[in-house]
């Protein structure tokens, strides 16, 4: 770097880039000026220089700039946000840059850079495990809590990226004992704070997974509607906007709800600032995700708009949802077969049911007149919010979908969202309604406009655990529905009034003949499907419930005041 100098009453004469530590040496002689750092989106600080002569290095950093006046240590100032340092020379005399090296030497005659420094420095070399250590080792301080946070996500994102490329080669049990070991690394979580006063419940902050529509709809802005007829204030933070400056969201609540989050260190760093406020925490989850011999299945079930990357950590995913639902004081499950599985791995907290179910958008749809269906012709409806159910989608095409569609001219099928077209039924593409995915008010619509309703799902515990929100999605328009006779659907439905149950993929293609064949008990079967969903699926018994999960723990779990 070129010498530069700082003259009387100039600004902004040099920036220091956030991402990388810097060392800049400055001298000056003669009447005592200031000089002021500051990023750009902060106030600034003031270093005074009085005497004669000094020499200053300014240590720049990720997180601080550290002034050492003389060769010793002389403060620290703190980063609020992600601008640049500026250094504005205040005074009647000048500064000249004497030198500027990639880092301060670790001592030299005169100079000893603190500890936290050299940590701070590690951090900046990618040195993650030497950074983490030697934060760990100094006096705790906010600062130091930062570089603690940061240097853990470093080393977690080393064993996560280990884990992936030993997943990936095919040692998956290797795979997933680095991501244990980046587990084993994360500090004990504080005791929870006493209550010092009893507070009626007013505040539930959600922490969640905003990244998939549906379930962001069904979990979390269906939950919202609920808290709020319940009269429970809700806030919302998505994980992508969590971050320390955020953590604050959770000082402020009476309990919180983790939706899907796996422990990763910044979640992590969440649960712990919740127990030091004395938050309950409520994990929830609508996936058997943290079930390793379940999850994530082959990469058939996700059709082809998986890449290799996204397959290898979904791999190493399961130990993370472990751990946060382990964390947790309790937890919510959207099924009964994933509330037994939930409670199997926590034994000893309170887990909830909380099933999906109707709100206002689900009765704004079902308010807008039906579609007129083409004479003549039976419309079958196949959708998928996910990509894990490619296989499902092929099974039921090759043992019943493709023959029907070779016997019955008049039978059309909409593939909606999420849904390769199967190679068996490809002789019947000009037959086959494709729809890209779209928002909820759109998939709707589109769902309105058919006869009958597919819900295929392989026999398995992780699909056991999977909600009847394809169900309920046509019975609100009245639309039957063929459907696997998962867990969830055998303790829901009875086979023949409310839908038509099938055991294995034989029995799909006689029960789909019998219903193409018959408009009258299609209609029927609907009817009853949609008197069973407005009864069980209410608004009102939701919200009810969703009050009286969150106030179950009132008498021993209220937030610090």
């Amino acid at each position: 770097m070129p010498s530069l100098s700082f003259f009387a009453r100039k600004s902004a004469l040099f920036t220091a880039s956030a991402t990388g530590a810097q060392a800049l040496w400055l001298a000056h002689d003669g009447v005592a000026g200031r000089l002021s750092l500051r990023t750009t989106d902060a106030s600034p600080s003031h270093v005074c220089v009085s005497e004669t002569w000094h020499r200053l290095e300014l240590l720049f950093g990720p997180l601080w700039l550290s002034v050492y006046i003389d060769g010793r240590f002389a403060g620290r100032h703190g980063r609020t946000g992600s601008g640049a340092w500026q250094l504005d020379h205040d005074g009647g005399t000048e500064f000249t840059i004497l030198s500027a090296d990639a880092a301060l030497p670790r001592s030299s005659a005169d100079t000893l850079i603190e500890p936290l420094d050299m940590a701070q420095l590690a951090l900046t070399a990618g040195q993650g495990a030497d950074a983490l250590a030697g934060a760990r080792a100094c006096p705790v301080s906010p600062l130091q809590q930062q570089l603690v946070n940061r240097a853990l996500r470093q080393v977690f994102e080393a064993h996560k990226q280990s884990a992936m490329a030993l997943a990936g080669a095919g040692d998956r049990a290797a795979g997933l004992a680095a991501i244990s070991g980046a587990l084993a690394l994360y500090p004990p979580l504080p005791a929870r704070a006493a209550p010092r006063t009893q507070r009626t419940l007013e505040t539930v902050c959600i922490f969640a997974d905003l990244s998939l529509p549906q379930c962001r709809h069904y979990r979390v802005e269906q939950k919202v509607e609920q808290l709020a007829a319940a009269g429970i204030r809700a806030r919302v933070v998505d994980q992508a906007d969590l971050a320390d400056t955020t953590l604050a969201d959770a000082d402020g609540c009476d309990r919180a709800i983790i939706y899907r989050l796996p422990y990763v260190p910044k979640v992590q760093a969440l649960y712990a600032r919740l127990r030091a406020a004395g938050v309950p925490i409520l994990y929830e989850i609508d996936d058997l995700l943290f079930d390793e011999t379940l999850f994530p299945g082959p990469p058939s079930d996700y059709g082809a708009d998986l890449d290799a990357a996204e397959y290898h950590e979904l791999l190493i995913l399961p130990p993370l949802y472990l751990a946060a639902l382990q964390a947790a004081d309790g937890a919510i499950a959207s099924t009964p077969a994933l509330a037994d599985a939930m409670q199997a791995r926590n034994s000893g907290k309170p887990v909830f049911l909380h099933e999906n179910g109707l709100d206002r958008a689900h009765r704004a749809a079902m308010a807008l007149p039906r579609p007129a269906r083409r004479p003549g012709r039976v419309r079958l409806f196949y959708g998928s919010a996910t990509r894990a159910l490619q296989s499902d989608l092929d099974a039921a095409a090759n043992a019943a979908l493709a023959p029907l569609m070779a016997d019955r001219a008049d039978v059309d099928l909409v593939l909606a969202g999420h849904a390769d077209l199967p190679a068996c039924l490809a002789p019947f593409v000009d037959r086959i309604i494709r729809i890209a995915p779209m928002d909820l008010a759109a998939y709707w619509q589109e769902l309105a406009k058919a006869d009958i309703n597919l819900a295929p799902l392989a026999p398995g515990g992780f699909n056991d655990c999977k909600s009847a929100i394809k169900w309920l999605e046509a019975a609100m328009f009245g639309i039957p529905s063929v459907v696997s006779a998962s867990r969830t659907y055998r303790e829901l439905l009875t086979d023949g009034t409310d839908a038509l149950l099938c055991d294995t993929w034989d029995a799909w293609a006689p029960a789909l003949a019998d219903l193409v064949a018959s408009p009258a008990k299609r209609a029927a079967i609907g009817a009853a499907a949609n008197n069973l969903a407005l009864s069980r699926f209410s608004e009102q018994r939701l919200a009810g419930d969703i009050g009286s999960i969150l106030r179950h723990l009132q008498a021993t779990h209220t937030r610090v005041t």
